[in-house]
């Protein structure tokens, strides 16, 4: 299981038209993969994950300008939102201090309770798995042994007539 917190579409020579549809493409994927991978970990019980266990983001870079985006589900709508939240000239030393602490800061959320919240998830899944294989596996051993214990049990009692398998038939 992957659990991406950012990716990115560099296209220098198109700039930002070629990005962007592969970045909203990206988002959606990961963005409806986060909420249905939520979904079961917790059960139908919850409903819809929360916009930030599922929210992804984003930049494009086209050489000289970098993009922040953030994607998410709105439940209502029904829809997939993509949004700028920043951006940064390169070649400008300004504006890359607003982007930097945020990368910093998106970094730092992403290792502390977006991990957390991710490890909680995975765990859930994994109980649920093994009581679900328990309760599916239980019916299953008990007709299996059911059908050795009876083909023993015919096996004995009636011994085949002979050793000589069966014609043909057609």
């Amino acid at each position: 299981m992957y659990f991406p917190f950012m990716t990115g579409q560099w296209k220098r020579s198109q700039n930002h038209t070629h990005a962007l549809p592969q970045g909203a493409r990206d988002g959606a994927v990961i963005v409806n993969y986060l909420r249905s991978f939520f979904k079961e970990a917790r059960g139908d019980k919850v409903g819809e994950p929360g916009v930030t266990e599922t929210c992804h983001f984003s930049i494009t870079f086209d050489g000289w300008l970098v993009m922040v985006w953030v994607h998410w589900y709105d439940a209502k709508s029904g829809a997939y939102n993509m949004e700028s939240i920043l951006d940064a000239a390169v070649n400008n030393k300004l504006s890359n201090i607003p982007y930097r602490a945020f990368l910093r800061n998106l970094q730092d959320h992403a290792m502390g309770s977006r991990l957390e919240t991710l490890k909680d998830a995975v765990d859930q899944l994994r109980e649920h798995t093994l009581a679900e294989q328990a309760q599916s596996s239980k019916p299953a051993r008990a007709k299996r042994a059911k059908t050795s214990t009876d083909a023993v049990t015919d096996l004995l009692i009636s011994p085949p007539s002979s050793t000589t398998p069966p014609p043909p038939s057609g």
